[in-house]
C-alpha cells in the first residue's frame, strides 16, 4: 500500500453522499476506519432529512482528521456529489456510498496503476453482497471478468463507485440535478473526452443490494429515466472517444425505459434515443446498431 499519509495534501479524495442512514452507518465506521494512516481526504455530504443522521455521522468522525463533513439540503446524491468536489484537495478524485464496503488496498492499487499508465480515468472490479433476511451474503452471479476484459459487462455495471478519476478530467463536469441516473450522465460526460481508461482485475469494490431502505429504486412509471436520456440527448458529440461504452451506457438507458408501463412512455423514449442515433456519424451507427443486439443478452446484477 503506498499512499502514506502526507500532512501537506493528500493523493486521493473521496466523496461520500449519506442522506437517512440513522442506524446504518456500521459500513461508513469501517470505512472511516480503513482510510486511517493514509493519504486519502474522506468528504462526506449529508444531505439532511432527519434529526438522527448527523448525530451519528459526527460520533464517528470526531477523532479523524482526514474527514471533512459538510451538511445541508442537496435533493439528490449528485448535488450533494457536486459539494463534496469543491472541497476536494487531490490529485486523484473516487466515490463511494456510505451503505457498501471498499475494498481500500485495492482501491489505490487502481489508483498508482493509472497513475503508472499515465491515464486520467481506471475502474475495477467489484462484488455485489446481498441483504437478506438481515444478514449479509457475498452471490454467487459476480464475475471477475466485470473488471477488465468484458466492456458489455460495464455497460450493464458502470456504478461511479468502481472508477477513479484525475480532478483535472473532473474540473468542468458536475453531476445534473437529476434523482436517477445522475451517476450514469457523469460517466457519460467524462468518457467522451479520455483517450485511455487504466482497468484492473483487482476487486475494489463490496456493493450492497437488496436493502429495502436503499434509493436506487426504478419504479413503475418513472418519468425520471427520461431525464437521463435526454442529458445524453443534448450533451451527445459525434466523433469522441469511448464509443463502445457511451453507446451502451444510451442503450442500456434506453432498454431501461422500454420496462415502464405506458405506450407514451416508451414512444418518447424511443423518440429521444433516434433524435440521437441521427446525430451519429455512418460508423456510429454500425456500432450503435451492433450494440443495440448484443446488450439485451447480458444479465444486468444492479
Amino acid at each position: 500500500m503506498s499512499l502514506m499519509t502526507d500532512k501537506r495534501k493528500y493523493e486521493l479524495s473521496i466523496i461520500v453522499p449519506v442522506t437517512k442512514m440513522h442506524g446504518r452507518l456500521n459500513n461508513f465506521k469501517k470505512m472511516v476506519s480503513d482510510i486511517s494512516n493514509l493519504s486519502i481526504q474522506l468528504i462526506v455530504v449529508h444531505d439532511v432529512a432527519d434529526d438522527v443522521t448527523g448525530r451519528e455521522l459526527k460520533v464517528i468522525l470526531k477523532n479523524s482528521d482526514q474527514t471533512k463533513l459538510i451538511e445541508g439540503i442537496y435533493g439528490s446524491a449528485g448535488e450533494a456529489r457536486n459539494a463534496g468536489l469543491e472541497l476536494a484537495e487531490s490529485k486523484w478524485i473516487g466515490f463511494w456510498d456510505s451503505d457498501d464496503r471498499p475494498e481500500v488496498k485495492q482501491y489505490i492499487d487502481l489508483v498508482e496503476k493509472t497513475k503508472k499508465e499515465g491515464n486520467l480515468v481506471g475502474y475495477g472490479n467489484f462484488a455485489k453482497i446481498s441483504c437478506s433476511s438481515n444478514k449479509m451474503r457475498e452471490t454467487k452471479n459476480h464475475s471477475t471478468r466485470f473488471g477488465n476484459g468484458n466492456t458489455l459487462d460495464l455497460i450493464k455495471n458502470p456504478g461511479i463507485w468502481r472508477w477513479i478519476f484525475t480532478s483535472e478530467i473532473l474540473k468542468n463536469t458536475r453531476f445534473p440535478s437529476i434523482k436517477l441516473g445522475e451517476d450514469v450522465c457523469f460517466l457519460f460526460s467524462i468518457l467522451q473526452k479520455i483517450d485511455k481508461i487504466s482497468t484492473t482485475e483487482q476487486i475494489i469494490y463490496n456493493y450492497f443490494v437488496n436493502d429495502p431502505l436503499q434509493t436506487t429504486v426504478l419504479l413503475k412509471n418513472d418519468a425520471r429515466i427520461f431525464l437521463v436520456i435526454k442529458f445524453m440527448s443534448e450533451n451527445f458529440v459525434s466523433s469522441q472517444r469511448n464509443q463502445k461504452i457511451v453507446f451502451g451506457l444510451l442503450i442500456n438507458q434506453f432498454y431501461s425505459s422500454l420496462k415502464l408501463d405506458t405506450i407514451n412512455n416508451k414512444a418518447s423514449a424511443a423518440k429521444l434515443f433516434i433524435s440521437i442515433f441521427f446525430k451519429m456519424n455512418f460508423f456510429e451507427k454500425i456500432l450503435c446498431t451492433k450494440l443495440l443486439f448484443q446488450i439485451p443478452l447480458k444479465v444486468s446484477v444492479l
